[in-house]
């Protein structure tokens, strides 16, 4: 099992990247994870979501096709960059999903 975690603190999204991004189905067996944090400010809780990994990889992959088709196909401003920003809103199906890591019973 292979357990990735990403934080923010502020901000509206969290950095990730398109590099190994791809067209990905659903795995039964899914053995690896990221964990996405919002760390919020000092005075509350963070919030989690739990993703499979290759849910993220498909979701990167059409969401960045879907903003290249609407710039033409090129990305604008830096088209080398290989930053890749996730809105909250995109993963709200896994928030607390601590269930898919078969680890609590």
């Amino acid at each position: 099992m292979f357990i990735q975690v990403t934080t923010k603190r502020g901000g509206k999204t969290w950095h990730s990247s398109i590099v190994g991004s791809q067209l990905t189905s659903p795995k039964d067996d899914e053995r690896n994870f990221r964990v996405f944090v919002d760390l919020g400010d000092t005075t509350a809780h963070p919030h989690y979501w739990i993703v499979t990994d290759w849910w993220l990889k498909d979701n990167i992959h059409k969401t960045h096709q879907e903003y290249l088709k609407k710039h033409g196909g090129i990305r604008p401003g830096n088209p080398e960059s290989k930053h890749h920003a996730i809105e909250e809103s995109r993963l709200e199906q896994w928030k607390d999903r601590w269930d898919i890591l078969g680890i609590f019973e």
